[in-house]
């Protein structure tokens, strides 16, 4: 085991936490207070009027410090509905065990689905507020998570192959992410919706989704410019 030589301090970072060095959780509980603050704000006034000089104010550092622990506002908001990932993965495996689903079994799923985006608020409206925003960065990210749950159903996508699989996984991330964005519509921006006519509309877009094959399709072969005229 080693020892400090006599005359001299041991000035290694005390460890603690189970191993983690004093400078290691001060680090963590600083990306913490950013993660909740970050939540405080989105909540208060929506991510996309959320600056990352607020967000650091209101954890009580600054925008240098905050540029250690997040690349960009993006990069947290990412880790803001990462949170909610757990719950929002338990609703898609409840609706990927409606094998063959009946228009009424889709409908009452869309009451957990709601129910989960009251529980969730500020983690679903973020994930809205990235699709229609202007930063790429964001709305590539949300494409890519709405890809990444579709993939959980896999007793549907099962009878596909190949392109037509793909096909699906993309048609089933349009379908959720229409899902998504009409019900925050609804429940955060005071759009007027009747409860059961958008829901049954959107129960009968999904169950024909789930329900129906989607055939592979070849894109046409493109025709070749016509020659430029000599003059």
């Amino acid at each position: 085991m080693a020892t400090t030589p006599k005359g001299k301090e041991d000035v290694r970072p005390a460890k603690r936490n189970g191993g983690m060095s004093l400078r290691e959780t001060y680090k963590q509980l600083t990306r913490e207070r950013l993660i909740d603050a970050a939540l405080e704000i989105f909540d208060e006034i929506g991510f996309s009027n959320a600056t990352i000089e607020q967000i650091a104010n209101r954890a009580g550092t600054n925008r240098t410090t905050f540029y250690l622990h997040f690349k960009s506002k993006v990069d947290l908001a990412s880790i803001v509905i990462l949170r909610a990932e757990p719950d929002i993965q338990e609703v898609m495996l409840a609706l990927n065990a409606l094998v063959n689903p009946t228009w009424r079994d889709v409908r009452l799923w869309l009451n957990q689905w709601v129910a989960l985006t009251r529980k969730q608020k500020v983690a679903f409206d973020v994930g809205s507020q990235l699709m229609t925003s202007a930063d790429p960065d964001a709305s590539a990210s949300y494409l890519e998570r709405g890809r990444r749950f579709a993939s959980l159903l896999t007793n549907h996508l099962d009878r596909f192959e190949g392109k037509a699989r793909k096909a699906a996984v993309t048609r089933y991330a349009l379908l959720m992410m229409m899902t998504h964005q009409t019900v925050c519509n609804k429940e955060f921006r005071s759009c007027q919706f009747d409860d059961d006519e958008h829901l049954d509309l959107l129960a009968d877009m999904l169950w024909t989704g789930l329900s129906m094959g989607i055939e592979a399709r070849k894109a046409p072969a493109r025709a070749k410019p016509p020659a430029p005229v000599k003059a």
